[in-house]
């Protein structure tokens, strides 16, 4: 019960320092955050540099379609079951198999 006071009591003093901050003049709060910094909650914690992520550090996303996306988008394509086989290194009854239950789910 004394860590939900605690929290709660973190929570009011937010809210009073949003009350505050909001109630100001906005033409007063424009010229003040461009002249200087608008000053953090009681409980804030201040970083020395700001967070930036540039383009090279966000790691691109990749996604690699299953053996049987890849049967079935070779079997639209006009490919023998024994020629997916072969081409994606697979069972040929596993590539038949794969179509078989794609055809079979679609009639």
């Amino acid at each position: 019960m004394d860590l939900f006071d605690t929290y709660l009591e973190e929570i009011k003093a937010e809210n009073e320092y949003l009350q505050k901050t909001l109630n100001n003049n906005p033409e007063d709060n424009k010229q003040n955050n461009s002249a200087e910094k608008v000053t953090n909650p009681p409980h804030s914690v201040e970083t020395e540099q700001p967070f930036n992520v540039s383009d090279q550090e966000i790691p691109k996303d990749e996604m690699e379609a299953s053996l049987q996306a890849r049967i079935l988008h070779l079997y639209q394509n006009g490919y023998a079951a024994e020629e997916i086989a072969k081409q994606l290194d697979c069972g040929k009854t596993e590539a038949a198999l794969v179509i078989k239950l794609h055809t079979k789910s679609y009639k």
